[in-house]
């Protein structure tokens, strides 16, 4: 089957055009399967299988033992872990994006100019949804002990706390309710502050309001040429707390007692279903054709046309100020 537009590409920055694709029979560990591959003119680099494969051969990686198991094979497969020095050897396929000219690359800086606040990114306040915690009347509060720290991380916590006190995104509470803070460490060696709500969870009832399926948004992808995303700025704090639910995301905080959330929290359970049903009320039917979302990641895609898609990109943007709702460059 001929195709045209995309390019296996290997991590060396070698390319080649993909001429067409073909169904072809791939044994491993015995187990046998069709899939669908790319055809090109000449590539002597091994290729790196993906998610279709995965799905294919239902396989599980155990990466603690570095063996693949495959579903009807009788004994797992070793893995070979990649070093640098065999990077250049491994291929990805590309799907088919059109390369950005230096003209496209102004017009997206203007854009961004235009729409996207400079500077401090104002985390607003949607007046679009509301996170409800429900539980069960005759539940008993939870309520935990806060989780020691060191004096170090007891002044980042305190800080963090502060910023948020200031910004109204936390107040003072006398809930019944309490869970422990747990600082997680960033990449940049920074610490975020985090809730472990886990006790609150299993007690929560959780909305059916679906996920997309990452699967879905791939396939839809295939086409594209060029691709925007638009990502909301502290996405779970722009949403606010529904009254009467604060005080079950009470938290508390050694040497500065207890708080409460009035935005919702990152790690409370329905958390994702409540933001995800926002999204899909800011996508709108304007752009249901050529855009999704996924949680707090809205994706526009064109197969031609990039002004077309930035025109719609900025529309999205103006049109959700009203609403509350503040995006960040990326």
């Amino acid at each position: 089957m001929p195709t045209f537009g995309a390019q296996a590409k290997a991590y060396n920055g070698r390319a080649e055009s993909i001429i067409g694709r073909a169904e072809l029979p791939v044994q491993v560990a015995g187990v046998t399967h069709t899939l669908n591959v790319a055809l090109v003119n000449s590539m002597d680099d091994e290729c790196l299988l993906g998610a279709d494969f995965y799905r294919t051969f239902n396989a599980i990686v155990h990466p603690r033992e570095n063996l693949l198991q495959i579903e009807g094979a009788s004994e797992r497969v070793a893995l070979e872990a990649v070093t640098s020095g065999k990077s250049s050897r491994i291929c990805s396929l590309q799907i088919g994006l059109s390369e950005v000219t230096e003209l496209q690359r102004e017009e997206i800086r203007q854009l961004v100019d235009r729409i996207l606040p400079t500077g401090e990114v104002p985390v607003g306040c949607t007046s679009w949804a509301e996170h409800r915690i429900i539980v069960d009347e005759s539940q008993r509060p939870v309520k935990q002990r806060y989780y020691p720290v060191s004096k170090k991380l007891e002044e980042d916590m305190h800080s963090q706390v502060r910023e948020l006190l200031a910004a109204g995104h936390i107040r003072r509470s006398s809930s019944e309710w309490s869970s422990p803070v747990v600082m997680v460490r960033k990449a940049n060696g920074s610490y975020r502050l985090c809730i472990d709500y886990r006790k609150l969870n299993a007690v929560t009832k959780v909305s059916a309001y679906p996920i997309p399926n990452m699967d879905i948004i791939l396939r839809k992808l295939q086409s594209a040429k060029f691709i925007t995303t638009l990502d909301l700025s502290a996405a779970f704090h722009q949403v606010p707390m529904s009254a009467g639910s604060e005080k079950y995301t009470a938290f508390t905080v050694p040497g500065l007692g207890l708080f409460e959330w009035t935005r919702m929290p990152y790690g409370v359970a329905g958390g994702p279903a409540t933001f995800q049903e926002l999204a899909d009320k800011i996508i709108g039917p304007e752009m249901e054709p050529v855009a999704f979302a996924y949680i707090d990641d809205i994706i526009n895609y064109r197969d031609s046309d990039i002004r077309r898609a930035l025109e719609v990109v900025g529309a999205r943007v103006e049109a959700d100020k009203p609403g509350g709702a503040y995006y960040k460059s990326r």
